[in-house]
């Protein structure tokens, strides 16, 4: 039997160290982080038109607020905040998130000697707009929606807050629409995001709405990490993200 050539040895070796080369790049590609921070379930949100609101609240030390009495979501940026219900306190430290309920009653202090900075997203019906307010001095309104939330159905719907980080380099992720509807706010980072043909910079503390129906994609171009919020409602038992168009 006729022995392969040196050459032609030498090509199998380096094909087989590329292969492996890439198998290796991809297993080691860095992957999208993506950690709850809170949640809860909404058992309605089509008995009455919903708005989204963001705010940025500075609590200073011995501070003491009650929380709008409206459901949100708050994510503490430093310090820590204390939650306090019917004599019970939680904590809530940096970098983490607590759901506040319309009924709940809650007190907002901040823990100890420093202040503490975060940010509350609320979902509100129309007559809560007036509602959804601290004194000026210590709070910034971000954002609010210019009309009512569409294509929301009958039926109960998940409302939770995540963090989401995405790696340096990743190019545009395959387009795709909320079920519900979210409400971003870029933490670090410089986002691309992309619909209807138009591609737009997203830095940071910046806040970014997306509608049910918005087909879209995000990528990262940047040297950094991405990294944002995103406050979300989507119906219970179905995916907040679904790929492609809606169904007409």
């Amino acid at each position: 039997m006729k022995r392969p050539s040196r050459i032609w040895q030498f090509l199998a070796v380096g094909l087989a160290l590329l292969a492996a080369g890439s198998l290796q790049t991809r297993a080691q590609a860095p992957a999208i982080v993506r950690t709850p921070i809170a949640g809860t379930t909404l058992p309605s949100v089509a008995d009455a038109p919903r708005s989204w609101k963001l705010l940025r609240v500075e609590l200073r030390a011995g501070d003491a607020e009650p929380a709008p009495p409206v459901v949100g979501l708050v994510y503490v940026l430093s310090g820590t905040l204390a939650i306090q219900v019917r004599g019970q306190t939680a904590l809530v430290h940096s970098g983490e998130g607590a759901v506040l309920k319309e009924e709940s009653g809650a007190s907002l202090v901040p823990e100890g000697k420093e202040k503490a900075s975060y940010l509350h997203f609320l979902l509100l019906k129309p007559e809560q707009m007036n509602l959804a307010h601290y004194p000026a001095d210590c709070a910034m309104e971000l954002y609010r929606t210019s009309a009512p939330l569409p294509g929301l159905k009958a039926g109960p719907y998940a409302f939770n807050l995540t963090r989401v980080t995405f790696p340096p380099h990743m190019p545009p992720n395959a387009p795709h629409h909320r079920s519900g509807g979210a409400l971003y706010y870029v933490l670090s980072g410089t986002g691309s995001f992309a619909t209807g043909g138009t591609t737009t910079s997203k830095p940071p503390e910046i806040p970014h709405y997306e509608p049910f129906g918005m087909v879209h994609q995000w990528g990262n171009p940047g040297d950094e990490p991405l990294t944002f919020l995103a406050a979300n409602l989507n119906p219970e038992g179905t995916a907040a993200v679904v790929p492609g168009s809606p169904a007409p």
